[in-house]
């Protein structure tokens, strides 16, 4: 007994009618007669009452009905699940970001894809630049979201809208009305920055 076996025995039962069963299924009428004979030796029991207008299902082939509906709905379930993983549009994404992109971009990020993928569940890790990069390296987390400058020969990747660089200080070492400033304006002025940075700035 096989799937093929058991879609054919369920448009039989369906139909009650082995010549529409067979239309239905696109096949000559013998060979839909000979599986569902085939069927029947291997089960040991009789599935159909045959009288010359109608085939009338027995006990036997109700329950087998029933169970063999089951099982193709699972096969059918089964197959779009594993498609759907195939496709990327089930399973788990790893995601290692920055803190700062972890409680602002990250959420709108997950939100949005979560829309259009809603069978994808979400593992996200908080940590530094260099050491996302070495986990998406080790295949650990499928995507990274840091901040420049890195390598950008080792990894596949695209820019997200640049943001600010924020200056904060003290009202008496910088002027608070005004909204932006030249990099200039900090000149002899002590600065507190991520070494990364110095080259940058």
């Amino acid at each position: 007994m096989d799937i093929k076996q058991l879609i054919y025995f369920v448009t039989i039962a369906e139909e009650g009618n082995i010549s529409k069963a067979a239309e239905r299924l696109h096949m000559a009428q013998p060979p839909l007669s000979q599986q569902l004979k085939l069927l029947e030796e291997e089960l040991g029991i009789i599935l159909f009452e045959r009288n010359t207008r109608r085939m009338q299902i027995t006990d036997a082939g109700q329950l087998l009905q029933n169970r063999a509906q089951q099982i193709i709905e699972l096969m059918e379930k089964t197959s779009k699940e594993l498609n759907d993983l195939k496709e990327g549009s089930q399973g788990v994404l790893s995601i290692g970001t920055i803190s700062s992109a972890g409680e602002t971009l990250v959420p709108i990020m997950v939100q949005n894809f979560h829309k259009v993928y809603p069978g994808v569940d979400f593992r996200i890790k908080e940590s530094s630049t260099f050491e996302i990069l070495e986990l998406v390296k080790r295949g650990v987390v499928e995507i990274g979201v840091i901040r420049t400058p890195f390598n950008l020969e080792t990894f596949d990747y695209i820019s997200l809208p640049e943001e600010p660089m924020m200056a904060a200080a003290l009202d008496s070492l910088l002027d608070m009305n005004k909204t932006s400033m030249n990099l200039d304006e900090l000149k002899g002025k002590p600065l507190l920055f991520h070494n990364r940075y110095a080259n940058n700035i």
